[in-house]
């Protein structure tokens, strides 16, 4: 979906990041918009000024129906003077199929905990290998998978 959105560089206003919850066909998860609306970085590979890492326990908010709290939080937290310096997960912007279709995403009767041994996706659809030979969370990983990845 490269393209779609408006130039990243461009320093958008709130209500821009509000809307794209109702923005459609991918582009509510598309990275340019994302980064347009100021909730995920504009470069890769930032090196954060304190080491310690953070992440948001959130419920999704790039939905229609969701709560637009949780995106201004993230969005705040970048320009804190002090908050800015973790890197910070939000999972709202991940990776979010989950291995039991059967079961709510956070019931604890889903024997998923995040782990290639417990989860019902294969490992194939859970796991990448980077440029580096790291194994992480793709696209299709199952979101346990990718919450608990962030945690370490």
């Amino acid at each position: 979906m490269k393209g779609t959105c408006v130039d990243p560089q461009l320093h958008l206003n709130v209500p821009f990041g509000n809307a794209l919850k109702y923005a459609r066909n991918g582009l509510n998860q598309d990275q340019d918009c994302l980064k347009a609306a100021g909730l995920i970085d504009m470069q890769k590979n930032i090196v954060y000024d304190r080491p310690e890492k953070a992440i948001l326990s959130v419920k999704i908010s790039l939905n229609s129906w969701g709560s637009t709290y949780a995106n201004e939080f993230a969005r705040a937290m970048k320009k804190d003077r002090f908050l800015k310096d973790f890197q910070t997960f939000n999972p709202t912007f991940g990776s979010k199929p989950n291995c039991d279709e059967n079961l709510d995403y956070t019931s604890m009767d889903n024997p998923c905990r995040g782990k290639l041994a417990t989860c019902k996706f294969p490992n194939s659809k859970n796991a990448t290998t980077d440029a580096d030979g790291k194994r992480k969370p793709g696209e299709t990983s199952c979101w346990r998978y990718s919450f608990r990845f962030h945690q370490k």
